[in-house]
């Protein structure tokens, strides 16, 4: 009964609202995988050739197995995002302790395969991941910037505050130009420095579980585990009565640099429209995996 009422519920998006797809966050933390099989095999049957859906999943746990026979269309790419962080900052501490070895070969293999860890140990001994060589380039999101990235850091910063702006200009057209379906997060079009916190509209006791929550992920971070000398961060409490909603305060001004952020950003959509011409013309690799599975 449960799990009907949420295959009927992913239809009724697609089928009523005319959705053009789904997105399934954390997928990960549902225990049950055959049921994300049952519910992509039910999409599929009931819309069939009639509509093209796309289903795309956040699936830590990278299994490429749902990105097979026509299930699932494309995942998220944390693994991307993870070795580009550690590439573009050199912060090297919590999970991205997992991609500060030798990150200009897992960039490779990124790039080459799709996911970076393909079975083998993270950092706490544990296997993750499954082989994804075979895939095609189009069932990987790719992003350095999301609203989880971004939204869970203690302090919200995007990487235009973490990185020179050069080198980041290199990174998004690494990202734009790369095989993989490029994801923008909202305000890197303009190069926004503006922070963009976590929050939560809870209450009293769950309030309290999500703070403590965000203090336990941050305590593989060395800034935050001194309880005298850590760095303090924002908690996600409701938004006091007397603060102004989000719609009634000014909007920001771009700052000076970025418009010439918007003209580099004319230049990649060109070339990323060059770049899809050519790779999906006759012959080309788009009917085909990228690479042949070892």
């Amino acid at each position: 009964m449960v799990r009907r009422y949420f295959i009927d519920n992913a239809l009724m998006w697609l089928e009523e609202y005319r959705f053009d797809g789904l997105r399934l966050d954390a997928v990960h933390a549902i225990g049950e995988r055959d049921f994300l099989v049952a519910l992509a095999q039910t999409v599929r049957s009931r819309l069939g050739s009639r509509r093209h859906v796309h289903l795309i999943l956040e699936n830590e746990h990278n299994d490429a197995g749902l990105l097979e026979n026509g299930l699932y269309t494309a995942q998220w790419n944390d693994d991307w995002h993870n070795v580009m962080h550690v590439l573009l900052t050199g912060e090297r501490e919590g999970y991205y302790a997992d991609f500060a070895e030798a990150p200009m070969d897992k960039l490779v293999r990124c790039l080459g395969e799709g996911f970076i860890y393909q079975g083998e140990a993270t950092r706490r001994g544990e296997p993750r991941g499954m082989p994804s060589a075979h895939l095609p380039p189009t069932a990987f999101v790719n992003f350095l910037q999301n609203h989880d990235q971004t939204g869970n850091r203690a302090l919200g910063e995007r990487l235009t505050r973490l990185c020179p702006a050069e080198t980041l200009q290199a990174a998004t057209l690494l990202l734009l130009l790369s095989p993989m379906v490029p994801l923008l997060f909202m305000g890197e079009e303009w190069a926004s420095q503006r922070p963009f916190l976590f929050f939560t509209d809870h209450r009293d006791a769950l309030a309290e579980a999500v703070r403590e929550g965000r203090r336990a992920e941050f305590a593989d971070f060395s800034d935050f585990q001194d309880p005298l000398g850590a760095r303090p961060y924002p908690t996600p409490t409701p938004r006091p009565p007397s603060r102004p909603r989000a719609s009634t305060r000014p909007k920001p001004t771009p700052r000076p640099t970025a418009t010439g952020w918007r003209s580099c950003s004319g230049c990649w959509r060109s070339a990323t429209a060059r770049s899809c011409r050519a790779s999906t013309a006759p012959g080309r690799w788009a009917p085909r995996p990228w690479r042949s599975a070892p």
